[in-house]
């Protein structure tokens, strides 16, 4: 859909991965044109023989990078709640409430298990697009709770609610 994107747009999101690329230490960089002519920006409509070739032949480049190590600007923390009693339910809706609302900081996973009444163990494995448990034979009664900017006082709270 570039033809409803400026020009100043589609030069900006070409320049934001350069940039990211760069902050990674990776060689590839992007562009339209000599001496790059690695952005196809076109109409899909209005795509000709040669330029679909050109995208049913491409492939993709291996290149080095280095990851960062995590400081206070990019840190993912990992919060660990032990021996909190919840059913089923109690853990799936506490796991839809910390992704589903920003007033917890970026929550990106919760996992853990919990003990079912049967003294079976339930897994605990839910991201943005899923919640999804499981009975295993094993497991230890734990919650963690993995993002960034994490208010760890309010996830307490939330996680605690019901059995103060």
């Amino acid at each position: 859909r570039v033809q409803e994107e400026t020009q100043e747009r589609i030069d900006r999101t070409i320049a934001r991965l350069n940039g990211l690329m760069e902050k990674y230490r990776c060689a590839r960089r992007f562009g339209i044109g000599a001496p790059w002519d690695n952005v196809l920006a076109a109409d899909w409509d209005s795509l000709t023989p040669q330029q679909m070739d050109r995208i049913g032949s491409c492939g993709y480049l291996v290149e080095d990078m280095v990851k960062l190590p995590v400081d206070r600007d990019n840190a993912f923390r990992s919060l660990y709640y032990m021996n909190l009693p919840m059913s089923e339910e109690e853990l799936r809706q506490a796991a839809a409430d910390l992704l589903g609302s920003s007033e917890y900081g970026r929550v990106m996973r919760v996992k853990g298990y919990a003990k079912t009444e049967d003294g079976r163990w339930l897994q605990l494995n839910a991201a943005a697009d899923h919640i999804h448990t499981d009975i295993t034979n094993r497991g230890q009664q734990i919650l963690i709770v993995i993002g960034e900017d994490l208010d760890e006082e309010r996830i307490g709270r939330r996680l605690n609610k019901g059995h103060e």
